[in-house]
Formats: C-alpha cells, structure tokens, sequence
C-alpha cells in the first residue's frame, strides 16, 4: 500500500453524510414530497422526489463537495 493508493482513497471518501446530503437535496426541492433514495455510484447521493403537480425528479448531491444538481 503506497502513498498514491492512499490519497486516492482519501479522495474517494465522502465528506458528508446520507443525511447531510438529504439535506441539501430538500432545500433544493422547493417544498417536492422525498420519494426515496436511488442507488448512486461515483461518490454521488441521488434522491427522487414528487412535486405538487405529479413530476417526478431526482436531484444528485456530490458525497465530496456537497454539490446539487438536477430538480
């Protein structure tokens, strides 16, 4: 195990949690029902949620940055 093998993991880590992410994810949401969780890969949380109207839309949170996108 190198140093290289070492600060990729370290990378690869998430800096925030599931519920952190959620979080973020809601107040993005604009008031949409959460619907679920949906399996995610790449160091990305998506989580699915229902407007007022019927829409369906997922909105992604990076688990590093804390990033969202999607809605």
């Amino acid at each position: 195990r190198g140093p290289d093998r070492e600060q990729s993991q370290e990378r690869e880590r998430p800096s925030i949690s599931a519920g952190e992410a959620l979080s973020i994810a809601r107040s993005r949401a604009r008031g949409a029902r959460f619907v679920g969780t949906m399996a995610s890969g790449g160091g990305t949380y998506v989580f699915r949620f229902e407007s007022p109207e019927g829409r369906i839309f997922d909105i992604t949170v990076d688990a590093r940055t804390g990033r969202a996108g999607g809605g």
